[in-house]
């Protein structure tokens, strides 16, 4: 199946530390040293499966949707949402897939931008939809990235995504300039994937996909 990213949720009003905590534990890391000296003493990276199970629980909780951010129509909640569906279902269909579906934020509906990138599996399999990104393309561009190659494997906060798309972006910026490439030409669809212009065009669309959802507080979380 390869790497996708998904935007991660981002934290509700009020609840930034305890999410930040929480992402901290579910990942194994030391939590940042703003925190207290007795909340880093006392708290457990290596935690239980039932700790994992809680924890997880506690930051979907706190975590709000892409598509809220988005102002995505939900189905169940706006009619252009339900008639989305309408029109792409059978009508014997129609009601189990609304009952089903009820609540889910409905982002194919919305206009394109950095947050729907070009290079996606969105809806070929589980787990992917339209904010996906196709990371495993960056393997593509292993000459160009180095070591940023690596960090494409693991999941960030906010701010770390959107400070990695901007080193994506003086990645591209630079490569670009040493093969004499032109940033603001039209992409073509057609591109060899081992040549100079496929390596800028995937890690342009990675770059500006991690600033887009960084800047709106979205963090980064892998998808295998």
């Amino acid at each position: 199946m390869g790497l996708d990213w998904n935007p991660l949720g981002k934290p509700t009003t009020g609840c930034e530390h305890e999410f930040e905590r929480i992402f901290c534990e579910l990942e194994g890391r030391v939590l940042p040293p703003k925190r207290s000296y007795w909340a880093r003493l006392t708290s457990r990276n290596g935690l239980t499966r039932g700790e994992r199970r809680v924890r997880l629980a506690r930051f979907l909780e706190i975590s709000e949707s892409p598509g809220a951010t988005l102002n995505a129509p939900r189905v169940g909640f706006d009619r252009e949402a339900d008639e989305w569906f309408e029109s792409y279902t059978q009508p014997e269909d129609t009601a189990a897939i609304l009952r089903e579906q009820h609540g889910q934020y409905l982002l194919w509906t919305l206009p394109d931008c950095d947050g729907f990138p070009a290079y996606s599996n969105g809806g070929m399999y589980a787990g992917v939809g339209r904010t996906s990104f196709r990371a495993q393309f960056l393997g593509d561009a292993a000459e160009m990235l180095g070591p940023l190659l690596e960090r494409a494997y693991a999941n960030m906060l906010a701010s770390e995504l959107h400070r990695y798309g901007e080193e994506l972006l003086a990645a591209a910026v630079s490569f670009a300039a040493a093969h004499g490439l032109d940033l603001d030409a039209p992409e073509d669809d057609e591109l060899d994937e081992e040549s100079p212009a496929h390596q800028v065009s995937v890690v342009l669309s990675a770059a500006r996909w991690a600033i887009f959802w960084g800047e709106r507080g979205h963090g980064l979380e892998v998808w295998f």
